[in-house]
């Protein structure tokens, strides 16, 4: 045996580094044998022409060594040193494990039935708990021929131990068709287990084969091959913050080509309070002025807690007897090769508290539908003051099942405090009265909180009411900064292109391509809009065609490579900017390095346009409501237009007589109405509805009105953000805005305008008077401009 074979993975780099580098006919020759060898997936390539070899468990020694020399020959041998110090302890998907006391699965294991995979990508088992990651290659998005994803009813899963006993699945985080299943721990010396799901994640009960069975066979994650196999962190020096009581710090980092990961511990010294992981702000920032957001585990669209695992009822003490902690594990996309500087930054943080409040509400004798009370009582949750200002008892639209009658709904309103350090975010009511059945609800605007408690009867006698559950945000920031162990020379980041001449016109509006930015995170297009009348603006540019409903569910906004490829939006990736959002800057995923040219798709561009209109509207007093069914356009997920039969409550409507033209557009007022949902903002709405019109002007289509003011009758100003939200003849929620075919260009525009009283109890009758500055246009395109991104 030679002496080189002797040395650890870390000397045998370092004598790499210090013998002379291959030749490059050599490393071409080697490069074509790992070409040959079987793999689940390609390299991937980086805009500067390094080459990593993606983390797959079923890669030998062998063709992880053959890489690092390839990868000395493309970034130079201290930099792969660098980079193969931290290639241990952490696994991409699980996280931050100790190797030495881990047992994992060497290589994916699946199983074809009736033409559909279930695919064992990870299993991990460590001390405290057993993870496995599941997928099933090829499913598509929408469901399997007529059956859609089953989001309802969650897949049975167990691990079978040799010794007979089985392992029900504690939590679940899935996608269609897989997603990431966690068991308690199996018992040492267990390397056998048996996986089996009843049927596959989030499909519907028969529409693929069931009841999967997969034996798998674990390995202990110690010695040489799964320290080169896996990514080991760095711990940062001082990468820690104190903000409001509370102290973050950063343990390790895990960087792979793929993601970054970032271990946090925080601690805290009030022993009521839980963080709650997973709901609060975070982004990374480099030196270079690349942002990047957090990766969602497994593009996940159901999660469950399904039982309690075994673990400690409150935080861990750390080593001071009167503080808590508890470490959490962020994961970010691949920094830039070029990064010389982090920084995590943290907005907020949320914790649940085990303290309670309690108030006791008399509704009197005979309370009626519809009645309101006004309340005033003052408590205190985690030093936040919560104020009960009032009730309201009403029928809830749902059904109680066993007598088909519906549930009495009283709905109570606090305010709290906000833009403090420490505010609430959610809390709940509980009362020991017999036919009650819970509840809901939340934050309807900035401040005020509509918690609905449902109940079999009227309820007719005092209630004592506790609010549990609650919890609390900790505002920060916390941002910590750390030097990335990085060595070898500085790699270029940056490409810029500044093509000329590139530019195209729909509908009156030109898009020029100003100049484009390509490196190892992103692509950036920053597009010019010349010629813009006086007064206008761009707002978006969108990704779709909102004149025109397509079946497809990709973005239409999208760069297409010279060899035919799509490169998509950035999910995960921004730019630092000084000032206003620039909506002509478009950021999208890294191009290949190879790409000889560009094309820019561009479906459609929002607009706005200057114009003026006001008119004036009286809403009647001692206004009643009745309950009626009506009929919602939604798009299902094979972008099919279906209608579905809802209930509201509304008043009844009168006559109008509004015409009004805002920037070229006529449109007629003629019907009025009162909405009432308690459970909204605001809960009531007055609605305006027009005779049909013609949305589309030479290829440019109304989009909405712009509200200026809203003068109520008591003289105040409305709020006009909530109406603006609401008024668009476009969105996920149009039905509430036309009454015509999607597809038509006649559609009847609706007008919203907040009518609640302050408490949100009552309609304030009088007349508004409303002044409208423009309209929201979007022009369709396609645009379609290409230009060459390299120098050939």
């Amino acid at each position: 045996m030679s002496n080189l074979e002797m040395k650890t993975i870390d000397e045998k780099v370092s004598l790499a580094a210090r013998m002379p580098e291959p030749s490059q006919e050599f490393a071409d020759g080697l490069w074509r044998q790992i070409e040959l060898q079987p793999r689940r997936q390609e390299a991937k390539r980086s805009l500067f022409g390094q080459v990593f070899v993606r983390p797959a468990w079923q890669m030998a020694v062998l063709v992880l060594l053959a890489a690092m020399v390839f990868t000395l020959v493309a970034v130079g041998p201290q930099h792969v040193l660098a980079q193969v110090q931290r290639w241990l302890g952490y696994m991409p998907g699980i996280g931050f494990v100790d190797l030495t006391e881990t047992r994992y699965l060497v290589a994916p294991v699946s199983v074809e039935r009736d033409g559909v995979t279930l695919q064992i990508n990870q299993a991990v088992a460590e001390p405290d708990s057993t993870s496995l990651i599941i997928s099933s290659p090829g499913l598509p998005d929408d469901g399997i021929g007529s059956k859609p994803p089953d989001f309802d009813n969650l897949p049975v899963a167990a691990l079978h131990l040799p010794d007979g006993t089985s392992l029900s699945v504690i939590r679940q985080d899935l996608n269609y068709g897989g997603g990431k299943l966690v068991f308690p721990p199996i018992p040492k010396g267990v390397y056998q287990i048996t996986f089996v799901i009843d049927r596959l994640p989030l499909l519907a009960s028969g529409a693929a084969p069931e009841d999967w069975e997969i034996p798998l066979l674990l390995s202990p994650a110690s010695g040489e091959l799964p320290e080169e196999l896996f990514p080991r962190p760095y711990a940062p020096t001082d990468a820690s913050a104190t903000a409001n009581g509370v102290t973050a710090r950063i343990l390790q980092v895990a960087q792979t080509p793929e993601e970054t990961a970032l271990q946090v511990q925080f601690e805290w010294e009030n022993p009521d309070w839980e963080l709650n992981f997973g709901v609060f702000p975070s982004e990374l920032r480099d030196d270079l002025g690349n942002i990047y957001y957090p990766i969602a585990s497994s593009n996940q669209v159901a999660s469950m807690v399904v039982q309690e695992a075994p673990m400690e009822t409150s935080p861990a003490l750390t080593s001071e007897a009167s503080t808590f902690s508890s470490i959490e594990t962020y994961t970010f996309p691949a920094l830039s090769l070029a990064a010389r500087q982090a920084e995590l930054r943290l907005s907020s943080l949320e914790f649940s508290i085990s303290d309670n409040a309690a108030f006791t509400f008399d509704p009197g004798a005979s309370p009626q539908m519809g009645q309101a009370w006004e309340l005033d009582e003052q408590m205190e949750i985690s030093g936040v003051p919560l104020h009960l200002i009032g009730a309201r008892l009403d029928i809830d639209d749902q059904i109680f099942p066993d007598e088909q009658k519906p549930f009495y709904s009283l709905v109570f309103t606090f305010r709290t405090q906000v833009d403090q350090p420490r505010s609430i975010t959610i809390f709940f009511l509980e009362t020991d009265i017999d036919g009650y059945h819970g509840g809901g609800g939340g934050m309807t605007e900035p401040g005020v909180f509509k918690i609905e408690m449902l109940f079999e009867q009227l309820p007719q006698k005092p209630l004592n009411v506790t609010i549990e559950r609650a919890r609390i945000a900790q505002e920060g920031p916390w941002e910590m900064h750390w030097q990335i162990p990085w060595t070898g020379d500085a790699v270029q980041p940056v490409r810029e292109v500044n093509p000329e001449g590139v530019e195209e016109t729909h509908g009156g509006l030109t898009l020029q391509v100003e100049s484009a930015s390509f490196n190892d995170v992103a692509s950036v297009v920053n597009l010019a809009f010349p010629d813009l009348p006086t007064g206008g603006r761009i707002l978006n540019v969108l990704t779709f065609d909102p004149s025109q409903v397509s079946p497809s569910r990709e973005s239409q906004l999208y760069l297409e490579g010279s060899d035919g490829e799509r490169i998509e939006m950035a999910q995960s990736v921004a730019l630092q900017t000084q000032g206003e959002e620039d909506p002509g800057r478009l950021i999208f995923d890294p191009i290949p390095v190879d790409l000889g040219s560009v094309t820019l798709h561009v479906p459609a561009v929002e607009r706005f346009l200057p114009g003026q209109a006001a008119f004036e509207i009286e809403v009647p007093r001692d206004i009643t409501f009745h309950s009626e069914e009506f009929s919602v356009s939604m798009i299902n997920p094979s972008g099919e237009q279906q209608e579905i039969t809802q209930t509201r409550w509304v008043s009844p409507p009168w006559e109008l007589d509004i015409p009004i033209e805002v920037a070229g557009y006529s449109m007629h007022f003629t019907q009025a109405q009162v909405e009432r949902d308690l459970d909204a903002s605001p809960p009531f709405r007055l609605v305006l509805t027009s005779e049909p019109l013609n949305r589309e002007l030479n290829r440019i289509w109304l989009g909405a009105l712009h509200i200026s003011s809203i003068i109520r009758p008591d003289g105040s100003k409305g709020s006009n953000d909530i109406v603006n939200e609401y008024m668009r003849v476009y969105g996920l929620y149009y039905d509430r805005l036309l009454t015509e075919n999607y597809n038509s260009i006649y559609w009847k525009v609706k007008l919203i305008i907040d009518v609640a009283s302050p408490d949100g109890l009552e309609v304030i009758p009088g007349s508004y008077k409303v002044d409208i500055d423009g309209a929201t246009v979007w022009i369709s395109g396609p645009w379609e401009l290409s230009w060459p991104v390299s120098g050939r």
